[in-house]
Parts: structure tokens; C-alpha cells; sequence
């Protein structure tokens, strides 16, 4: 994205080259495009890409979570591009000229590679740091950590499972799986089966992704609670469900992340259940710190 500048006052399109072929000492040139009239402005259909384009550095083509476009996707694009638009002799189009393989891949070179599977607090918090300076990876692709959210409204505990083998299909396993996942149970199952649940979770985890590391993010208190009006008997639930998961947790060889600056108050919740705007900073802030103490500095528990 710094090679790229969408100049609107003098309506032009400038590409820093920094190197080329018959480039070799790396001068580099500025190469500058002017608005033109047709669906084919180079201008016009930047200025559209840039429009819906995460709002992040890094490379130009990329998807929502800011994942680097790869060259086998790129180049499935660019062949259904060619046929939809009926060009002729298109074998002669290919993606060589392009050359985006290299820096593609090593940008995919992610040492850890997050999955968040949970609840609807996740999904939010997904839209939350979609819009904060270190965007959908909180700031941890600096050390080589990447995330993937899969927020659903809804979930509850006894789903996750499923949803892990759906994942499962869709690339390689990861490195981590965090689960923020259970205020949807609490007060519709008792705690005994929601036990037998996590244990059941857990020990899927260990034998379908048996190299990564489950963290567990606490459950956090709500005002309101989806099965029960009783918050004190729901508060005691949430603590005993919070504390089995943890330790099945640590004994997987896994850790925990808590949430202690999100309390039971109006501050941080905007209907009862759904974190503020606040709130979602602090939910954030905890995990970007959580997941750095954890795959890098060792720690079992955050804070400790």
C-alpha cells in the first residue's frame, strides 16, 4: 500500500517501482496513470477497490481480514476475469507479469496462526477491531501472529465442536485455538453436563488438532443473563464453569485468558448482555495482551 498514492485534486494514480528489470541498482520510478473515461480506468477502478479495502497496511490485494491475496487466488480471479469478459487468444493472459508469488508467501509466514471460536462477543469484537490502529490481528502480525475470527450469535458450548470441524475444511489446522464460549448455556444446562461438555471439547481438540494450544477466555458477568433472571445464582454458575474450563485447560497444556476490568456495570454493557463500545476496547486490549504474553513470553494464565 505505500507504493500506491490515489491523488483525486490532479486525478492521478502514482506507483512507486522500486525496482525492475532493467532496474537493477534499485533507483526506482514513479509511474503516473491519469483519469481516463471508460469502465477500464485504472484510476477509477482503484479508487473503487480502495473504497472497500480494510483500512490496514500491508499488500494491496487483500481479503476483509487483511490476509494477503494468494497467487493460486489471484490467478483463479484473473482466468474467471478473462472468460467473463471474452477475450480473445486468452491463454496468452497469465499471472507471471504480475509476480506477486514471493512476497505473498513469505507475508503468510505467520509462526502462529489463531483461531477465535465463540459467541456473538466475539463477533462484535471482531467489527471493534476491524476500526483500531492494529486491525483485525490487534496489532500481533508484528511478531509473526495472525487471527481468525468466528464470532457466532448464538453459539453455545456444546456447538463449537461442530463448528471446529467445518473449519477444519477449509485450510490447515492452526496453532491455537482460543474459545470465548458458554454465557448462551448458562441456566439452560446445568453446570454437571456443561462440564461433560468441555471435557468432551477438549479432549476433541486434543485429538483432531493435537499440535495446538487451546486457550480458554473466560466467560464474562453480565447484567442480564438469556435463561435466568437470578443473577447472583447465575454469577456463581458462570464462576464454576469458568474455573472447570480453566483447569481442563491447564491440563491440556494450554492456558487462560481473563477479563477482570469488565465488571457487572451499565459502563460496560449497552443492553445487559452485549458489551459497550467501551468495553469491547477493554475486551481487546485483554486478549492482544493475553495472546502475546501466552505465544511468546510462556505464561499460563493472563493477567497472571
Amino acid at each position: 500500500m505505500e507504493n500506491l498514492t490515489l491523488d483525486p485534486d490532479k486525478q492521478l494514480l502514482l506507483i512507486n517501482l522500486k525496482h525492475s528489470k532493467t532496474d537493477q541498482v534499485g533507483k526506482g520510478t514513479i509511474l503516473q496513470i491519469g483519469k481516463s473515461e471508460g469502465v477500464g480506468c485504472p484510476f477509477k477502478l482503484v479508487e473503487k477497490y480502495l473504497s472497500v479495502r480494510p483500512l490496514t497496511a500491508g499488500p494491496l490485494f487483500c481479503h476483509f481480514d487483511n490476509t494477503p491475496l494468494t497467487r493460486y487466488q489471484f490467478t483463479a480471479v484473473l482466468s474467471k476475469a478473462i472468460v467473463r469478459l471474452k477475450l480473445p487468444e486468452n491463454t496468452r493472459y497469465k499471472s507471471h507479469s504480475f509476480r506477486i508469488g514471493a512476497s505473498t508467501e513469505l507475508a503468510l509466514q505467520d509462526k502462529e496462526k489463531v483461531w477465535l471460536v465463540g459467541s456473538s462477543i466475539l463477533k462484535h469484537a471482531q467489527l471493534e477491531a476491524f476500526l483500531r490502529p492494529g486491525g483485525l490481528h490487534l496489532n500481533l502480525k508484528r511478531l509473526n501472529i495472525s487471527l481468525w475470527w468466528q464470532g457466532y450469535s448464538g453459539l453455545k458450548l456444546s456447538q463449537v465442536e461442530q463448528k471446529l470441524k467445518t473449519l477444519a475444511k477449509v485450510g490447515p489446522a492452526p496453532n491455537v485455538i482460543l474459545i470465548h464460549c458458554g454465557g448462551n448455556d448458562l441456566g439452560e444446562t446445568s453446570i454437571r453436563k456443561l462440564r461433560l461438555v468441555c471435557m468432551k471439547l477438549f479432549q476433541f481438540i486434543q485429538t483432531n488438532f493435537p499440535h495446538s494450544k487451546i486457550i480458554w477466555s473466560c466467560i464474562l458477568p453480565c447484567i442480564q443473563w438469556r435463561y435466568s433472571q437470578n443473577s447472583r445464582a447465575m454469577e456463581s454458575q458462570r464462576k464454576r464453569l469458568n474455573s472447570c474450563a480453566s483447569r481442563l485447560a491447564l491440563r491440556y497444556d494450554g492456558a487462560i485468558i481473563r477479563h477482570p476490568d469488565i465488571k457487572r456495570d451499565s459502563l460496560f454493557f449497552c443492553d445487559g448482555v452485549h458489551l459497550s463500545k467501551l468495553a469491547n476496547a477493554v475486551f481487546l486490549n485483554t486478549l492482544q495482551g493475553g495472546l502475546e504474553a501466552i505465544l511468546t513470553k510462556g505464561h499460563a494464565c493472563y493477567p497472571a
